[in-house]
């Protein structure tokens, strides 16, 4: 079995806090004769060094950190703090070390130790996020689209901006370190957010995802501002049922002391938090609908024109207005936009330079992002819709500019939402002139029965397409379309790989989609 509780893999700065006692301030008062230097700390045996701090705790999956003290131990952990049962005490005692060593081992259980990981990593490397103005944004769309617009739009404004989501981790946009998870666990957070500071950072806009709250990783983060995108169906393979999912995207604002909120007044449950909390937060709305709450500040976008190639709009916040003209497209991204303007508003801003900090904004890699092949060739679009309300939001726009058919190629997650996988079906079937099912990241699952389930929300399966290969389904779509037709290849987004079984196969919809789209010049 492998030794991994956490995905970390992260370079150890420097703490200022260099022994046990220090560390732990933040969630016990720990007896002096317990005291020892440390040099790192980590949740992962296969990572600990001489002079670590071994934190040992029940894990999400199948793993629990508990099974591996003895290991972190031989390997050299000078402590253990590991989690006890919740109506437990704090427990203290000592382990002695196999073989030579002779300085006994102090180990610390503490009960809810999940919950305070946050606090230690943030501790550990010096409250980074207390230095930088620190931006989360959670809901089920528009995630990575916001934190990207966010950060350009920081960058043009001079102010030097990390980033932390879907996309990668770092201080320049353009070059993202790649990482496992939309939002690192606590050790991991924490060291990216130190390398950020230190790399000069004034800002980091942070994806927020729901596993990431529900799992606490995001305990110790000192928001400035937390964001709303919107709440829909995803995740229930995760969490128990909607009812919980919205619970857990609305922890994010009611258990988070951020000091300023930022919400879709269009959503429901970003309607319903306004409504809640605006007489005692500091709270920004935002509309493309009109809505409006109280003396609630709202931006709001109107006469709002959209092309395949370009999205304006005049923003509206208050008395003041100002026309916006980006290279984006479809009414979702007026949504984003109109979140980013306001999430600068709280930063200190003025109203015109958020504006036009969004002045000619691009897409984001992945999302809704065009490939046009000239007038001879049909009009591919990537996006990362993998939620039915997603997939539903992108064929609706593009619908629009659609001169002829609308194709849409598209899969489903294996070992994911099962439910999910018949109400996409019925969304494309309702909203593309033709489908082409094929594999997104099967897993472990059959590709077959994943392509079932999907089916089962057509009314007409028989006209349905089916191509597990994923670069076969691409070339169908494109070699059967004809000039004026669109072709949307749904739910990867920029991803760069393939989960097929437990490997990871390179594979991007980019990629694959252009040249198919210049082999066709050949054939």
């Amino acid at each position: 079995m492998e030794k991994i509780v956490d995905d970390i893999d992260f370079d150890q700065s420097v703490s200022p806090y260099l022994d046990l006692v220090d560390l732990l301030t933040p969630v016990l008062e720990l007896p002096r004769h317990l005291n020892r230097a440390i040099t790192g700390v980590s949740a992962n045996s296969q990572k600990v060094r001489p002079g670590y701090v071994f934190f040992a705790t029940p894990g999400y999956g199948k793993l629990d950190g508990r099974d591996y003290i003895q290991d972190a131990i031989v390997a050299g952990a000078v402590a253990v703090v590991s989690e006890i049962a919740q109506n437990d005490q704090v427990k203290t005692s000592l382990i002695m070390p196999p073989g030579e060593k002779k300085a006994v081992i102090p180990h610390i259980q503490i009960p809810n130790l999940r919950t305070m990981i946050g606090q230690i990593a943030s501790r550990y490397h010096g409250n980074p996020t207390q230095q930088m103005q620190t931006i989360g944004v959670t809901g089920t769309n528009g995630k990575t689209t916001v934190t990207t617009l966010l950060t350009k739009a920081l960058n043009r404004l001079q102010m030097k901006s990390g980033f932390i989501g879907t996309h990668g981790v770092g201080s320049n946009i353009n070059k993202l370190k790649k990482t496992n998870m939309t939002t690192p666990g606590p050790f991991e957070l924490q060291a990216y957010m130190a390398q950020l500071r230190d790399e000069a950072c004034e800002s980091v806009m942070m994806e927020v995802s729901s596993h990431a709250i529900a799992q606490h990783r995001v305990i110790g983060v000192n928001f400035d501002t937390v964001v709303l995108t919107n709440v829909t169906r995803d995740h229930l393979d995760y969490h128990r049922n909607i009812e919980e999912y919205i619970q857990i995207k609305r922890e994010l604002f009611l258990s988070y002391n951020a000091k300023h909120i930022v919400l879709n007044l269009d959503d429901q449950v970003g309607a319903q938090l306004a409504q809640r909390l605006h007489k005692q937060r500091q709270i920004i709305g935002y509309s493309m609908r009109g809505a409006k709450l109280d003396n609630l500040p709202v931006v709001r976008g109107c006469q709002i024109r959209s092309t395949h190639s370009e999205l304006s709009m005049v923003v509206v916040f208050g008395q003041q207005k100002r026309a916006l003209k980006t290279h984006l497209m479809g009414d979702f991204n007026i949504s984003n936009l109109l979140a980013v303007i306001a999430s600068l508003v709280t930063l200190g801003f003025d109203f015109e330079q958020a504006v036009d900090s969004l002045q000619d904004a691009s897409a984001v890699g992945g999302r809704m992002q065009v490939l046009d092949g000239g007038s001879r060739k049909p009009m591919v679009v990537i996006d990362y819709a993998h939620s039915p309300s997603a997939l539903e939001a992108v064929l609706l726009n593009l619908r629009q500019s659609c001169r002829r058919k609308l194709i849409c190629v598209f899969g489903c997650g294996g070992e994911r939402d099962q439910g999910k996988r018949r109400l996409m079906g019925k969304v494309a079937e309702a909203h593309a002139d033709a489908v082409i099912l094929t594999d997104d990241n099967p897993r472990a699952e059959s590709p077959k029965s994943i392509v079932t389930d999907i089916l089962k929300g057509f009314l007409c399966p028989w006209a349905v397409e089916v191509v597990h290969d994923r670069t076969e389904a691409i070339m169908a779509a494109i070699s059967g379309a004809m000039p004026g037709d669109v072709i949307l290849i749904a739910g990867k987004g920029n991803e760069s790989y393939q989960i097929v079984g437990d490997q990871r196969v390179i594979f991007s919809d980019k990629e694959k989609a252009e040249f198919l789209l210049n082999l066709t010049d050949e054939i």
